[in-house]
């Protein structure tokens, strides 16, 4: 099982009206998305791989976004 964090990052979120969320981290575990949002406290390591996203922004993927292009003019 591989596990990644991604921390120290800003987050971006597509809900109408959320606040951007600082300090916020992401898990994944075997390539699937466990957890996103603020940053929780983790005891020892237990990550095979953490990237420290100081100054960087956790943003949703737009995937299929160029189907709803056209929908947004």
């Amino acid at each position: 099982m591989a596990t990644l964090r991604v921390h120290n990052a800003t987050l971006l979120s597509i809900c109408n009206g959320a606040e951007p969320v600082h300090d916020a981290e992401l898990v994944s575990v075997d390539g699937l998305i466990e957890y996103v949002g603020a940053e929780r406290d983790h005891p020892g390591n237990g990550f095979d791989e953490t990237i420290d996203a100081a100054g960087a922004v956790l943003l949703p993927g737009l995937v299929n976004a160029h189907t709803h292009l056209a929908m947004t003019l």
